[in-house]
């Protein structure tokens, strides 16, 4: 087991520091996002339901720091543990659940199953082993590989925990891990709006940055060029960050703001676009890494 140079103070602390959080108007952010979130004035929540929804925005927030902590501690499981998410979250045959276990990956249309004994990881481990194309170890590939092991398996249960899942797919895949692309790059669950407003605003800064120094000063593009970049990126931004999701197409959003047609748009403004869209997301991921 991964075990963390990483103590209950520690955690305490880091959560503590997360929650008393200021933005530059010396406002307590993070606590003014959980209030707004409520549907009924404080003043008229009861005393426990009130504990009771703290709790679980604590319980958020340790959880957020822990994964961090794993991320830190072991950066290939936690680069698997993101694909898995991703993938789950449209896959046809099977689903992401929470329960006593954690998170728990189990038959998408499947009965209920927990009368039985749990699948031992061993075996599953095995089972996938001996079904397994070495050529492809893509996670789509091995997902399908355990979605025919639960479907013809009847002695036990048809789940397992991710976190044991992880494990085995860390035996099979290439320790080359990339985040793949058949579905959402970016997971942000456990961020705060506060947080993906604050990656987003760091991103744009470094995209406008490049737009002046490298394009403006240099002569690659005039004024109100680089104006309309900044405001079809800006949308951009918006789109990937309210849908984690493949955005329009890069000459969609400049041609809004610049008065051009497809031809003029790949002879002189493409490349670059394509130039900065690649420096963004990459950005993207390094904050999403130190975040997540």
């Amino acid at each position: 087991m991964l075990k963390l140079d990483y103590t209950l103070d520690d955690l305490v602390g880091l959560c503590l520091e997360k929650i008393y959080e200021r933005n530059i108007k010396n406002q307590f952010v993070r606590l003014q996002d959980f209030v707004a979130k409520f549907q009924d004035k404080l003043d008229d929540i009861l005393g426990g339901e009130l504990f009771l929804i703290y709790k679980g925005f604590l319980i958020r927030l340790a959880d957020n720091e822990l994964a961090k902590q794993y991320a830190i501690a072991d950066p290939i499981g936690a680069k698997i543990h993101r694909n898995l998410v991703a993938y789950l979250k449209n896959s046809p045959k099977l689903k992401l659940i929470k329960d006593y276990r954690g998170c728990v990956v189990s038959l998408k249309n499947g009965d209920s199953d927990e009368y039985l004994e749990k699948f031992p990881i061993e075996l599953l481990e095995k089972e996938m082993l001996n079904r397994l194309n070495h050529r492809n170890t893509n996670t789509p590939y091995l997902m399908d590989i355990l979605h025919s092991i639960f479907v013809e398996h009847k002695i036990y249960r048809t789940s397992v925990p991710l976190i044991d899942l992880v494990q085995i797919f860390k035996k099979i895949q290439s320790y080359e891990i990339v985040v793949e692309t058949d579905y959402p790059v970016f997971d942000c669950d456990g961020l705060t709006q506060y947080d993906i407003d604050r990656i987003r605003a760091d991103v744009e800064l470094i995209i406008k940055q490049k737009l002046i120094f490298t394009y403006y000063y240099q002569g690659k593009l005039n004024l109100e060029e680089v104006q309309a970049f900044i405001k079809a990126f800006g949308d951009m931004f918006h789109d990937l960050c309210s849908n984690f999701e493949q955005c329009e197409s890069l000459y969609k959003y400049l041609k809004t703001y610049l008065p051009i047609d497809e031809n003029q748009y790949e002879i002189k403004y493409k490349s670059k676009m394509e130039y900065l869209k690649k420096i963004a997301i990459e950005e993207f991921k390094k904050h999403l890494m130190k975040e997540l």
